[in-house]
């Protein structure tokens, strides 16, 4: 299944009458509050949103990005979601990454899943520097 056909069948299933589609980009609300668009380029579907805006001072700035990177390293590694400073400087984006030929229904719902998920966790450590809470991945319980 191609990008179209795969966002027509998630639209159906979300009893979502008409998608958003503009400059070649899908516009989806998530949660009621996670404002994201998905699109493809180069064999990659991308799911992009904004995080929120960057603190004006260049300490605290520093400061948040310093704690957001280390959430981010564990996002990278398990959920391929990445923090990006956008071109303004003056937001933090999030973009998560998957391969289309691996995307199918299934794995685009997921991935809509991991993209809430990453936005969450990263959004309580911009809501709460002091406090991460960074994703962990499976337990694994040992005998």
């Amino acid at each position: 299944m191609n990008l179209n056909d795969l966002m027509t069948s998630f639209a159906q299933k979300q009893g979502i009458d008409e998608l958003d589609f503009r400059d070649d980009k899908y516009h989806l609300i998530l949660e009621d509050k996670i404002e994201l668009t998905c699109f493809q380029a180069n064999g990659i579907c991308y799911f992009h949103g904004l995080l929120g805006p960057l603190p004006e001072q260049p300490a605290d700035q520093e400061a948040l990005l310093t704690q957001l990177l280390k959430t981010n390293l564990s996002l990278i590694n398990m959920q391929r979601a990445s923090l990006c400073i956008e071109p303004d400087n003056k937001y933090l984006g999030l973009y998560l990454t998957q391969s289309l030929q691996a995307l199918n229904e299934v794995a685009l719902e997921d991935a809509l899943l991991n993209y809430v998920h990453c936005y969450e966790t990263l959004t309580q450590d911009i809501g709460n520097p002091k406090h991460s809470q960074i994703a962990s991945g499976p337990m694994i319980l040992m005998p």
